[in-house]
């Protein structure tokens, strides 16, 4: 071999290992290992609408979603909730992002509605959770495009969200892709 020949086959030996290695963390990540940030090159997220061979893992993310709000639903709303998300003659929609081995990292659901101020309908997005390993490496901002896609195919006058005020991971990200409205939520629970 020439020098520039085993350069190049020693980068790709290289880059192959390095491939596995940022796989097996990221793999790692997503079942809820802790793991060190590394070197890795972020993966990009695969989204799509949730189908029904989605169950399982949509269950296991939200479920997650539920206990970072410290809430419990019964599991006939959650299975309610699971049969709406995957009806397409339903107003509720979701979204399922899977890492680059087609794992389950994260979940979204919105719905639109009409509003006063417009004469096109307002999309609201109810539920966004990342699996805690997976935050930061760019899944939040991958469901978040999926959602703004939609509603921007759907010509929706804005794409709006609440979140906790202490839900501070998750603010960061927002402040990047969103501007704050200033208003302040209010509600009235009527169960």
């Amino acid at each position: 071999l020439s020098i520039t020949a085993g350069f190049a086959v020693a980068a790709q030996s290289s880059a192959r290992r390095r491939q596995h290695s940022c796989a097996s963390l990221r793999s790692r990540a997503a079942s809820g290992e802790e793991v060190m940030r590394s070197s890795c090159p972020p993966s990009q997220p695969r989204t799509r609408p949730h189908t029904a061979d989605d169950r399982a893992e949509w269950d296991a993310l939200w479920r997650g979603y539920l206990a970072f709000y410290e809430t419990d639903l019964d599991d006939a709303t959650t299975a309610a909730t699971f049969r709406r998300l995957v009806d397409p003659g339903s107003g509720i929609r979701g979204a399922i992002a899977r890492d680059d081995r087609g794992a389950a990292v994260g979940i979204v659901h919105w719905l639109t509605h009409q509003g006063t101020w417009t004469m096109t309908d307002y999309c609201y997005l109810e539920d966004l959770f990342v699996a805690p390993g997976v935050r930061g490496g760019g899944v939040g901002r991958a469901l978040i495009a999926h959602v703004r896609a939609w509603a921007e195919q759907h010509g929706s006058a804005k794409l709006y969200w609440l979140t906790a005020e202490s839900n501070t991971t998750a603010r960061g990200l927002y402040d990047r892709v969103a501007s704050r409205s200033g208003m302040i939520h209010y509600e009235i629970d009527l169960d």
